[in-house]
């Protein structure tokens, strides 16, 4: 489909959908402006190396630069750290706003009528504010790109026009530019889907293989400009370190991320809040399966593992999840209609290729949010596949859409919810500090998380979580690191540090404050 000429007016149910969308966002949004996690806060200070023109901190092997980069313009017109957080809920606004369109268009490549579109769209809603809200990182984003992708090339036009490989490998390189993942997904998937058109329709395959050759060449040129450029910061060619750097994490030996354990760890920068705005220097130890019999059996335990938290994820989702795989499956080799066939298969192999990726490490929920998006649309087409086929009456193909759209906004609802007003009374401790005059270096006893997010607020580094054990004297590990204040969340049995005093006129239920008169 068309964007450019696609006829709006004609449509008055995608209109609806996204007004919708974005009043119900922005009567919400106050509820969630608080939300903060360490990763969002790595992209908004990278935001900031580009705004300031320090490039040489803002090339990270990382965090890829896309979401960093479209967080600019809101850097310009935010004042303050709350305003700041804000605005990245209103870019997830905007993101979720092209997202519903996207979904809406593969909607309408695969024949939806208008009561399944309704589902799709009353499912979007819930499911974009869901992804907008609870988090401040690219996976919205990912998302985004990645259904314009698969309209692209699920488009009737592709196997006729030269701009259909054009588009795919553009979108593919913006992917990249979202998550360094999107590297390898795309090489996959573009190369398996256009080798499947290529022996569907043999009397096309010749305009299919300059789309390939087409896409791919677009994707590698606009993927080596970046390519090249982290790969000189870090002096050796890398697509990118979060791969090897979650790979290691995941190994045999590993204890885990290395700041809730290797003690202090410096930031690498002064203009940086902590040691994870480039984790590509923090020390980890790298593994390979192949090194020994054992290593190659936990990487078959790591694969298993994560399998079974994907079919918990994605029942989490829908109870229907595994039912809708298993009659994708089926209707992908059984349907009658050939079309149909196609789109089952390509469909269920982007599921496939995409979560298959993520099971060789370790899976989060928000990594499968486009596979959510997936689910909701083959949900319902074989609703629709299994209606024409079998010729289910009236009311109960209404009932069956009806039923599928609950068990799809059921988990959005919870989520949205349970994250109402999360993070709230950190920006408030955060004040307070201020206010009592709190600058300068801080450390901590545990609690990273949240003492990151003080870190934020506050405007300072944060060099991590002390280790006792590594330390003979704790007091004098944290002058030579020339930390001002050492929090101390919990109750701690520390309540003597050498060269620290206890700041008696500020204490929560869950915080001490020490601070060095010597620093």
């Amino acid at each position: 489909m068309n964007f450019k000429y696609y006829n709006w007016k004609n449509n008055p149910d995608l209109i609806i959908a996204i007004a919708a969308y974005l009043i119900i966002g922005f009567i919400l949004i106050n509820n969630y402006q608080y939300i903060i996690n360490s990763d969002g806060i790595s992209y908004i200070s990278i935001a900031k190396h580009y705004l300031n023109g320090d490039f040489a901190n803002a090339i990270n092997g990382y965090w890829s630069p896309l979401f960093s980069w479209l967080l600019i313009p809101f850097l310009l017109s935010s004042s303050d750290k709350v305003q700041l957080l804000f605005s990245t809920k209103v870019l997830a606004l905007i993101l979720g706003f092209f997202n519903i369109i996207g979904i809406y268009f593969l909607a309408d490549k695969l024949n939806f009528d208008i009561k399944l579109k309704a589902g799709t769209l009353a499912t979007s809603i819930l499911l974009n504010l869901y992804f907008a809200f609870n988090f401040i990182t690219p996976d919205l984003l990912v998302v985004c790109i990645l259904i314009f992708y698969l309209n692209f090339l699920l488009d009737r036009r592709y196997s006729h026009s030269l701009s259909m490989g054009f588009l795919t490998g553009f979108t593919g390189a913006l992917a990249f530019l979202s998550k360094s993942y999107m590297f390898f997904f795309f090489l996959v998937h573009f190369i398996l889907t256009n080798l499947y058109y290529g022996l569907k329709f043999p009397l096309r395959r010749r305009k299919i293989i300059k789309n390939l050759i087409l896409g791919l060449t677009v994707f590698f040129i606009i993927s080596g400009v970046w390519i090249g450029a982290i790969s000189d910061k870090y002096d050796k060619f890398t697509i990118g370190t979060a791969g090897y750097y979650n790979y290691a994490i995941a190994g045999p030996d590993s204890k885990g991320h290395p700041m809730y354990y290797a003690g202090l760890l410096k930031p690498p920068e002064d203009c940086v809040y902590s040691v994870w705005e480039d984790p590509s220097y923090l020390p980890i130890q790298n593994w390979s399966p192949f090194e020994s019999k054992e290593n190659f059996l936990y990487q078959l335990k790591i694969i298993w593992n994560n399998f079974i938290d994907f079919l918990n994820i994605i029942e989490l989702f829908s109870i229907f999840s595994m039912l809708i795989l298993f009659m994708a499956g089926f209707l992908a080799f059984k349907s009658s209609n050939n079309s149909i066939k196609d789109r089952f298969r390509i469909l269920l192999l982007t599921i496939l290729i995409y979560s298959g990726g993520y099971c060789l490490i370790f899976l989060e929920i928000r990594y499968l949010w486009f596979v959510n998006v997936l689910l909701v649309l083959l949900g319902f087409l074989v609703v629709k596949t299994t209606s024409e086929e079998f010729s289910i009456s009236k009311r109960f193909y209404n009932v069956l859409i009806l039923i599928l759209c609950l068990s799809f906004i059921i988990s959005p609802l919870i989520g949205l919810y349970q994250s109402s007003y999360s993070g709230s009374k950190v920006p408030i401790v955060a004040e307070d500090l201020k206010e009592l005059g709190v600058k300068g270096n801080i450390a901590s006893n545990n609690n990273w998380e949240s003492s990151v997010y003080l870190a934020y607020y506050l405007d300072t580094k944060y060099y991590g979580q002390t280790n006792t054990s590594l330390s003979k004297d704790l007091g004098e590990e944290l002058r030579r690191n020339d930390i001002k204040y050492y929090l101390i969340w919990g109750n701690s049995p520390l309540t003597n540090i050498s060269g620290f005093e206890d700041m008696n006129y500020y204490q929560t239920d869950n915080l001490k404050v020490y601070y060095s008169k010597g620093v």
